[in-house]
């Protein structure tokens, strides 16, 4: 008997170590989420991310998981493809971050990345935004959250013309008072940093990203009203679907905020142009 009590606490000794390794994180969301144990599967996740990805109140019908809205395990059919693959850890496995690339067995086959930070003696998921910039300076405005990469300036009337954005989106787009003022309180993140760091974040090359998990915006723009479109329109919704018709996700985005440093006006007169000289027709993109 006490060989078999030793036994025990031995395994569950090492059963608790093991367990707070990045890789065993990693592992353990991954069997939770299979499994449909979103309740479980949270546990995995950065608390912050956590409080973080609420606060808004903006849901996805068409997903289980807000925190993983990202990753291809949120597409139909992904997670009973079959036993995930995951690749070696890049980062410094000491002090974190760490990023894995997680193969899925679709046909054909699709990847994700998952970002594992070391919070106190625990490791954790979090978001890309979250494990590269929670240490940057904040400076808060009427409805934007700034963090900006040190070295970085803010240029105060740029982010005042974003509140001013945000204000004439909430009316156009038939935001509540109510609404407005929660969002003025918990307000979006925006992340300015450069244009390395914007691609490591979203995983290629880009000027800016919004990142839906934790609703915020990623970015090399001082102004970038595109990104910061998307997830007002989904502010607005609420409970919009993640896997929204791309010409109509695109295409209110461009519609309230341009696009490719352009304004609005510009490019609706260049699809006013598009569409009368017979370059392409509206059925074609639905």
């Amino acid at each position: 008997m006490t060989r078999v009590l030793a036994s025990l606490i031995a395994l569950t000794l090492v059963t608790s170590v093991s367990a707070e390794t990045p890789r065993a994180v990693l592992d353990g969301y991954l069997a939770a989420a299979r499994a449909g144990e979103w309740d479980e599967a949270a546990t995995f996740w950065l608390p912050e991310d956590a409080a973080r990805s609420a606060r808004l109140g903006v849901t996805y019908h068409d997903i289980p998981f807000k925190l993983d809205a990202s990753s291809y395990l949120m597409w139909p059919g992904v997670a009973a493809a079959g036993e995930p693959a995951v690749g070696d850890p890049v980062g410094d496995p000491e002090t974190g971050p760490l990023r894995f690339t997680v193969g899925f067995p679709t046909q054909p086959p699709v990847r994700s990345d998952y970002v594992a930070v070391r919070e106190g003696d625990r490791w954790f998921l979090a978001s890309p935004s979250t494990a590269l910039a929670r240490d940057w300076p904040v400076t808060p405005t009427r409805y934007l959250r700034f963090r900006v990469q040190p070295g970085r300036p803010l240029v105060r009337g740029a982010a005042h013309r974003l509140d001013q954005f945000v204000a004439a989106c909430g009316v156009r787009l038939v935001i509540s008072p109510g609404r407005m003022e929660r969002l003025a309180r918990e307000k979006i993140d925006y992340l300015l940093c450069d244009e390395e760091i914007v691609a490591a974040i979203a995983g290629a090359p880009t000027k800016g990203v919004a990142m839906l998990p934790v609703d915020a915006v990623v970015t090399s723009e001082r102004s970038h009203t595109h990104e910061l479109a998307h997830l007002l329109v989904g502010y607005a919704a609420e409970d919009l679907g993640l896997h929204v018709l791309p010409a109509l996700q695109e295409g209110i985005a461009v519609h309230l905020g341009g696009r490719w440093g352009r304004s609005a006006a510009v490019l609706e007169e260049m699809g006013r142009y598009v569409l009368a000289e017979g370059f392409a027709e509206v059925d074609s993109f639905l």
